[in-house]
């Protein structure tokens, strides 16, 4: 009788759990793997800095804080001004490759399918260390490892993976995201004063070319970057950042001064 009863209550159980949908099963899986993820980064770059202490961010905060940033970064790209890959790189040769400031040597963009797989492995080649002069402001920056994880945010998009960055005054990550298909690159960055308060925040979007470069748009700068190791440049790998400033003017941007400078090593940044 107790064995009938106990082979009832087991069936009873297996029944309950085939009925949960599997989408949900693994969903939970998916948000748990992201959560024990972020945690990793959360404590990664909380050790490496001792300003970002200041800004007083938990765990379940610096996980808000991406979850967010992927749903802005999202609409921003879906909403914001629109530019053509096309006209950026045919803005980059003009503005860039002719002006007299720009020390280093640029490659001729031209565009990549949106289907290509060539993003992750494009972010993981920033993953390190990074220092250098912004203008009069010494940088510093971290970028961790590309990290693959899934994230079904709706039915109009997912994320695939991301990278996890401190940009000496904040944090912010970049998304890999696929939408119907095609994947596409998103960034979000926090931006902190001296005393913690948040100041700011910058939602972009990247177009990935050809020669392995990313041309990110801000609401009001283009960034033209790439990591380098020609050593005919220079004697180590180096982070290359081109900043062009734009403002909106009828149905295309129009475009101020560009700015380029060079991110290196510590080693290298400490003997300059």
């Amino acid at each position: 009788m107790i064995t009938k009863i106990y082979i009832k209550v087991v069936i009873a159980l297996m029944t309950c759990f085939l009925n949960v949908p599997f989408d949900a099963i693994n969903s939970k899986s998916n948000n748990t793997d992201l959560s024990e993820q972020l945690t990793k980064d959360y404590q990664e770059i909380f050790e490496y800095s001792e300003r970002i202490k200041r800004y007083g961010i938990t765990q379940e905060k610096f996980e808000s804080f991406f979850r967010k940033g992927v749903t802005e970064s999202f609409n921003f790209h879906q909403t914001s001004y629109p530019i053509e890959q096309s006209y950026l790189n045919r803005m980059i040769k003009k503005k860039l490759m002719n002006q007299s400031g720009t020390k280093h040597p640029l490659k001729k963009p031209s565009k990549i399918s949106s289907k290509s797989s060539k993003g992750l492995a494009v972010l993981n080649s920033f993953s390190g260390e990074w220092f250098g002069i912004w203008k009069s402001m010494s940088v510093q920056h971290l970028w961790l490892p590309f990290r693959k994880r899934y994230l079904k945010i709706d039915d109009s998009y997912e994320v695939i993976g991301f990278q996890t960055c401190f940009t000496g005054d904040g944090f912010g990550w970049n998304y890999l995201v696929q939408i119907k298909g095609e994947r596409f690159i998103l960034g979000y960055v926090y931006h902190f004063n001296e005393n913690g308060k948040l100041i700011s925040e910058n939602p972009h979007y990247a177009f990935l070319n050809d020669q392995s470069q990313l041309s990110w748009v801000s609401d009001n700068y283009i960034y033209y970057e790439f990591v380098c190791d020609d050593t005919n440049c220079a004697r180590e790998k180096h982070y290359v950042i081109n900043a062009i400033p734009y403002t909106r003017h009828k149905e295309r941007p129009k475009f101020g001064l560009a700015y380029q400078t060079v991110y290196m090593s510590r080693r290298t940044f400490k003997k300059l």
